[in-house]
Parts: C-alpha cells; sequence; structure tokens
C-alpha cells in the first residue's frame, strides 16, 4: 500500500518538475519576446528620429 503511494507520489513529483521546467522555459521565451518587442519598438523611434 504504501509503496503504491510512493510510485504515485514520485510519478506525481516528476510532472510537477516536468511542469516547472516547461513554465521556465515558457516564462523566459515570454521576456525576450517583450525585451525583444521593446528593442523593435526603440529601433522604429530611433529610425523617425533620423
Amino acid at each position: 500500500w504504501l509503496l503504491v503511494a510512493g510510485c504515485w507520489l514520485l510519478v506525481a513529483g516528476c510532472w510537477l518538475l516536468v511542469a516547472g521546467c516547461w513554465l521556465l522555459v515558457a516564462g523566459c521565451w515570454l521576456l525576450n519576446q517583450i525585451e525583444g518587442n521593446k528593442d523593435i519598438k526603440k529601433n522604429e523611434m530611433d529610425k523617425v528620429a533620423i
């Protein structure tokens, strides 16, 4: 009984770890997108200034 519960906890832990990694990757990607958009807007402003 405890062995089965332990296995389930282990599996759930692995899934949480995987989900955490995906969230981290998604978060980094979103940050990069936001930073990239800022750069694009800045470049457009520079072109207008020129």
